[in-house]
């Protein structure tokens, strides 16, 4: 399918027509037993923008540790093993690693970039800041063993068949896009699809093969899309104010959690959501506010960012962009069995919590 471009089939979901038939109880898309407690964790929290790292014990939302870092850091990530934090630092163009344990430094890596990882000591993905290219790692070593010709933005890792899906666009004026997809075993490119659209944050469906994202069209126009490889079909799910929101997969695979990020943090005020999307249905289900329950307030000033989920699917957790018009904002705890926000961790006003990553509880 490479060079082909795809076009759109269907249009539009209203937002009155997904009201309409969306909103069900999680019992209708069960996350797990409600009995039983949620599966300990660890939970990894950096606000680039304080330079601030702390590590929560999951699911109780207590503080482990933390640390003030001294450069700029961008991004967290958790290795194979869960023992290890991985830390951009944006000044020395490197990767800072730390002890998940105490967040102790435990030494550097010569590349920077987006991580991901299968959760064994198989292999790793990098997407290099340096030079946007995708990088096969020795997980343990994290030194690269191949590299993939590709330009990307950003990726999703499918771990069950270990392809990597990677967006992609020109920069300037071009709305061109691109998803590749590549064998991490083989270490290959495999597939190339091309979209009349700038391609943004993405999650793929294992079993499907559904590849979601958001994009941008031209004059700012941004939605959140479906694309089908299987048919060659495309439509967009839903409009968004803008392209910078979150896509992830739910650890059962029956779900898509989405965020609309807007334009990024420092631009106008949008109302915010997780929104959850049923990928048998091909529907949202359920809209999470930015509000308490059940006391409330709505945050109007928060704007979800990266989300990760529990491996048993019980929390949902929400980082938040630092945004210019306010002095901080929370961490959200989303319990699934409700799908609604259950907790806000502000450890002090000016937190903004803009990326987070979850692991097991390391060990001593």
């Amino acid at each position: 399918m490479s060079g082909i471009k795809h076009r759109i089939i269907a249009g539009l979901i209203l937002l009155a027509g997904l009201l309409a038939i969306a909103i069900t109880s999680c019992s209708d898309n069960p996350a797990g037993n409600d009995n039983d407690p949620v599966a300990p964790g660890r939970l990894y929290v950096l606000d680039s923008r304080s330079s601030f790292l702390m590590s929560l014990d999951i699911p109780a939302d207590t503080l482990v540790d933390s640390v003030r870092l001294d450069y700029s850091a961008y991004g967290v990530y958790t290795d194979y093993s869960g023992d290890h934090i991985l830390i951009n630092d944006m000044d020395n163009r490197q990767t800072r690693i730390y002890n998940a344990a105490d967040l102790s430094p435990a030494g550097t890596a010569e590349y920077w970039g987006e991580y991901f990882f299968d959760n064994t000591d198989n292999y790793a993905v990098l997407l290099s800041y340096a030079d946007s290219a995708v990088y096969i790692l020795d997980a343990p070593a994290l030194s690269v063993t191949a590299t993939i010709d590709i330009r990307a933005y950003r990726g999703f890792l499918d771990t069950l068949n270990n392809m990597f899906y990677a967006s992609y666009f020109p920069s300037g004026d071009d709305t061109s896009g691109a998803v590749y997809v590549v064998n991490c075993v083989s270490t290959t490119p495999v597939d190339t699809f091309t979209f009349d659209m700038k391609v943004y944050n993405l999650a793929c469906h294992p079993e499907s093969g559904d590849i979601y994202f958001h994009a941008e069209l031209a004059n700012w126009a941004a939605g959140f899309y479906c694309y089908n490889p299987t048919l060659d079909s495309l439509f967009r799910v839903t409009r968004v104010l803008g392209p910078m929101g979150h896509v992830c997969l739910s650890p059962d695979h029956k779900s898509i959690f989405m965020t609309d990020g807007g334009d990024g943090p420092g631009y106008d005020l949008i109302d915010t959501y997780v929104w959850l999307y049923d990928v048998d249905s091909k529907g949202f289900y359920e809209l999470i506010p930015a509000f308490l329950y059940p006391q409330g307030p709505k945050l109007r000033t928060l704007i979800f960012s990266t989300m990760t989920a529990t491996r048993d699917g019980r929390l949902l957790y929400a980082g938040s962009y630092y945004f210019l018009y306010n002095k901080g904002n929370p961490l959200s705890r989303i319990d699934l069995a409700t799908n609604r926000v259950t907790a806000f961790i502000q450890p002090f006003d000016l937190f903004n919590p803009d990326f987070i990553a979850l692991g097991p509880v390391p060990t001593e």
